[in-house]
């Protein structure tokens, strides 16, 4: 499983190479496709829907980039998929506060991968609503990154203040049974330069 693959060299990134049997794009922004081209043969979702890929069922909701019902930087969709007993949701680069009706289509989710980089406020507020086990921030300023749009947040003020937050490194395996009880922020560890 790929989520909005980037080729790292737009980024200032070094490249991270694996193999995917679906990838599934939030939106099309440059930051979120550019590394497409490293899975071929990948089973690719880019527009809101349901899918079973290789006995993984996803669902897609059409959601926005913006507060403005897209018209600024056009839609998002958010990607729930389910992996040995564990709900993962990966909310690309979500810009509004969620419906009901949207997080009715997500539903409950033990796993959420969110945008902090942009918007503090609106990042902290979206989960809450969507209530994970485990919030893992992306999309955030990182050293050496090259990111020309805006100044984006750092990890640290997201997590400044904030109880049960975990540097996991550089993975983690999510089963049922490691989940944590309490609600927790894991912290990977960004690629090398």
């Amino acid at each position: 499983m790929a989520t909005d693959p980037h080729n790292g060299v737009s980024l200032g990134l070094p490249i991270q190479r694996f193999v995917a049997d679906v990838v599934t794009v939030s939106h099309g922004h440059g930051d979120h496709v550019s590394g497409l081209g490293f899975f071929q043969g990948a089973t690719v979702l880019a527009e809101a829907a349901e899918a079973t890929v290789k006995g993984v069922r996803l669902s897609g909701v059409k959601c926005h980039h913006d507060d403005d019902k897209g018209r600024r930087l056009g839609s998002n969709v958010v990607w729930s998929f389910n992996v040995d007993g564990v709900r993962f949701t990966h909310a690309g680069d979500l810009g509004h506060h969620l419906s009901v009706r949207q997080l009715s289509e997500i539903g409950p989710t033990d796993v959420l991968f969110l945008n902090t980089g942009s918007d503090l406020p609106l990042a902290e507020e979206n989960a809450a609503l969507l209530g994970p086990r485990v919030v893992v921030p992306m999309h955030y300023e990182t050293p050496g990154i090259v990111f020309q749009w805006f100044k984006m947040k750092t990890v640290d003020e997201f997590t400044a203040g904030k109880q049960r937050v975990v540097h996991v490194g550089r993975s983690r395996e999510y089963a049922p049974e490691n989940l944590p009880q309490r609600p927790e922020i894991h912290v990977y560890t960004p690629p090398k330069l």
